[in-house]
């Protein structure tokens, strides 16, 4: 069943230059651009009617006179199938590449080569935006000094000595591989959930050398966070 066209007739088609009709009737209609979006995307994803370089001159000329509806084309364009063709013209179309990164599906950024970085902005986005971590090294990097880090406490847990040494060393650890103190902080509660049965007193003696520990006796809510933390850990380990 073919497709009905009210505004991508076959004749704008056949002369682009025609365009400047359909900008005319939608300046005293300017609702309808959005059904003229629709058939021009509909035309371009699932019809071979015409040439790219058509499409991209009707287009053109639709933002020149309407060049805030350039992120409606966008959004509008997600609601279709991904094909081919669809994704070649969103790529090469006359829209700021910022758009396309806001609104575009991250495969088409990604298979057309858009945004080829797409999977680290993504990444770097959700660590500021969502988890709050501000400082990046290497994944080798910070494997290894993650690594070091469980291993020390761990090793001192066994064998338990100085707690202060212990906080200077995982400072120094934390420093040297440009570590996160909050995800660090994080890894050694979930840790010393596992020791609040026969090592409570070693827990606690540690995380009083922390410099986020609240010495005044006045100010005991971290302390009843971190407890109340390591308490539904365990529970949740049980």
């Amino acid at each position: 069943m073919s497709a009905q066209w009210s505004y991508i007739t076959e004749e704008l088609l056949a002369s682009p230059l025609s365009v400047s009709t359909l900008v005319e009737s939608l300046k005293t209609t300017p609702e309808s651009i959005d059904d003229v979006f629709y058939e021009l995307i509909l035309s371009i994803a699932e019809y071979d009617r015409a040439s790219t370089a058509t499409y991209s001159s009707i287009l053109a000329a639709l933002f020149k006179e309407f060049p805030n509806k350039e992120e409606k084309f966008l959004v509008l364009s997600q609601a279709f199938p991904s094909t081919s063709s669809l994704n070649s013209f969103l790529k090469n179309c006359s829209i700021d590449k910022s758009l396309k990164v806001l609104h575009l599906d991250k495969n088409i950024l990604k298979s057309e080569g858009i945004f080829p970085d797409y999977g680290r902005y993504q990444y770097i986005d959700a660590r500021t935006r969502i988890f709050s971590v501000d400082s990046y090294s290497s994944l080798h990097e910070s494997s290894e000094g993650f690594a070091k880090y469980i291993s020390e406490i761990i090793s001192f847990m066994d064998k338990p000595e100085n707690p202060s040494d212990l906080v200077d060393t995982l400072d120094q650890i934390t420093v040297i591989y440009e570590l996160d103190a909050n995800r660090c902080t994080l890894i050694m509660l979930n840790i010393f959930a596992n020791f609040l049965g026969d090592k409570e007193d070693v827990v606690l003696d540690i995380c009083r050398n922390c410099s986020w520990w609240r010495t005044q006796d006045s100010n005991s809510s971290i302390q009843s966070t971190i407890n109340s933390y390591l308490l539904n850990v365990r529970e949740e380990n049980i």
